[in-house]
């Protein structure tokens, strides 16, 4: 019992006392039960139980404010979601709640784990369910929780043991004897059945959302409107007829989806946080000359190899006038920034909580050289990228043409991007035309769905008739790309706005359309873009093109 007295332990109890009953009769209560203030059911668990901010701040202080590695302290944030989740949960009942938080704001260890374990071992709600998306997400949940009620001093001291193993212990849910009653946190995801789910004569009581979506799940309106039915239609109908609460906690993904449905319901009490707690951080960036300063060091890479360590030395530099203010001091500023210079339409939806974002412009930078500066480099690998249209009328898609090049400091070249429209037999001519061209091409990716294939076989088949290709060895590569293409492109626009990715500036018409794209949704064609990526993707699996060795007689050599 002594290791639980620590000043810490006392402090904060003596503080909640106070706070609780008053300035004397807080100080005599506590100077009462000082030397056994951790007994079991004693004057620690009563605090806890109307108090969710010092449950979380003495029951779980080794999950929440171990600062022995490199955790930081909670932000004033944090304590002030624990009051109002508090109020929710001890005075309004029938409740929903949606929390939408920037993204590494650890929603899920400072509230999830806390509040489902607060629920359930005081009894609040004997039936505690968590969503999250996937099935590794609600393993992590129990498994947390399971330490906490295993290994912590605290909660067995206050509550007893509360593992009785005739109960279910399990994976997926926890059934805790807290005499003389019992509760269960069950996790599920957003994948699993929940229609009709109960523990005993109990519905669900607490719900609470966590992540409940993932990215993969609402990749279209239709995936979206989905999701947003089984959780209605699903878990939410088998919620308590009384004393119900439900917790959303996630980020907003795109327009539609199950958060950004919650945050304009009537029926919900919205609460959105963002990261970065400036109006404009566009124009913060823009007017910046600290930071503009940075972001032209990090784009010499190309030239620089040690552009990176340079442009942290100049925010060290410049560290204190370069600070903005942030929600949470876990946030770095100069990491942040090499986030947003990346792809700014990505930090505002992840980091600001801003899906009005959506729409705009990705491309903010874009490198392109002379092509003599381009064909003056040394290559690794080269690859052409074709993503074919099958029509080459004015409403149709373009055919895209990329040959792109890998440095050996992985800096890629877009030597030649081509979009045009075209016929079949003239779309082939302009494969043979670019593998003349470029002599080094080693592979070509063609995206099979247009085709299925035909085009493959009319290129193999014409390669045979030209003297300088038909001995030539090439990798095809003729696969149905099935990935979804925003996620594909993403991948590709922090490479573009950093310059890792240096086009020619020839292709002018090319360069203009990948400007363009603002997300498939936004764009008219985005078929430059979609083929550069395709490139960028597959050129990291090609093997290093070996240089010809040119043999010599070692007698030559006097040998």
């Amino acid at each position: 019992m002594n290791n639980l007295l620590t000043e810490q332990a006392k402090r904060i109890t003596l503080q909640c006392c106070i706070k609780t009953y008053g300035k004397d009769k807080g100080a005599r209560l506590y100077a009462a039960h000082k030397d056994h203030l951790f007994d079991y059911h004693g004057l620690a668990w009563g605090l806890g139980k109307e108090n969710f901010k010092y449950f979380c701040s003495v029951f779980l202080y080794n999950l929440l404010f171990d600062y022995s590695g490199d955790n930081i302290p909670l932000s004033k944030k944090h304590y002030e979601i624990w009051d109002e989740l508090q109020d929710v949960m001890l005075n309004r009942n029938n409740t929903r709640n949606c929390f939408v938080f920037p993204r590494s704001f650890g929603k899920s260890t400072t509230i999830t784990i806390p509040l489902a374990l607060w629920a359930a071992l005081y009894c609040i709600h004997p039936f505690v369910v968590v969503d999250s998306a996937t099935e590794k997400q609600a393993e992590n949940f129990i498994n947390t929780m399971k330490i906490q009620i295993e290994d912590n001093e605290y909660i067995k001291s206050c509550f007893g043991d509360v593992i009785n193993k005739e109960l279910k212990y399990n994976a997926s849910e926890i059934e805790l004897d807290i005499k003389p009653q019992r509760s269960k946190i069950q996790c599920v995801s957003s994948t699993s059945s929940v229609r009709g789910i109960n523990y005993g004569s109990f519905r669900v009581g607490l719900l609470i959302l966590d992540d409940a979506q993932d990215e993969k799940q609402i990749t279209t309106d239709k995936a979206c409107a989905d999701l947003n039915a089984r959780i209605n239609n699903g878990i939410l109908k088998a919620l308590q007829n009384k004393n119900n609460h439900v917790i959303a906690l996630g980020t907003v993904q795109r327009k539609g989806d199950l958060y950004d449905t919650f945050l304009n319901s009537p029926t919900w009490k919205s609460h959105t946080e963002k990261c970065i707690l400036l109006d404009d951080i566009d124009e913060y960036f823009r007017k910046s000359e600290g930071w503009q300063t940075i972001r032209a060091i990090l784009r010499t890479k190309n030239t620089n190899e040690n552009a990176l360590y340079e442009a942290e030395n100049y925010y060290l530099e410049h560290q204190q006038e370069l600070q903005y203010p942030v929600i949470w001091a876990n946030y770095d500023c100069f990491d942040l920034a090499l986030e947003y210079f990346e792809d700014s339409v990505s930090f505002k939806k992840e980091r600001q909580c801003d899906i009005n974002c959506l729409g705009e412009k990705r491309i903010k930078s874009l490198s392109a050289i002379p092509a003599k500066d381009i064909e003056s480099l040394e290559f690794t690998n080269t690859i052409l990228s074709v993503d074919p249209a099958s029509t080459a009328n004015n409403k149709s898609d373009y055919s895209a043409f990329c040959v792109l090049s890998d440095t050996e400091n992985h800096i890629k070249y877009a030597r030649k991007c081509i979009i045009d429209k075209l016929e079949f037999n003239d779309y082939i001519k302009m494969i043979l035309s670019l593998l003349v061209k470029y002599p080094d091409i080693s592979t070509i990716s063609i995206e099979k769905q247009t085709y299925s294939g035909a085009d493959v076989i009319k290129l193999r088949e014409q390669i045979q008739r030209i003297p300088e290709l038909m001995n030539r060895p090439i990798t095809y590569i003729n696969k149905a790309r099935t990935k979804n293409k925003d996620n594909r492109i993403n991948t590709v626009i922090p490479d573009i706005n950093m310059g890792r990715i240096i086009f020619n500036e020839d292709d002018i018409a090319a360069i203009d359309q990948i400007k363009e794209f603002a997300g498939t949704a936004y764009t008219a064609h985005d078929d430059m873009i979609d083929c550069v990526a395709d490139a960028a993707e597959n050129i990291i699996n090609i093997e290093k093109t070996i240089p010809n060795l040119q043999i010599y007689n070692l007698s030559a050599f006097g040998f």
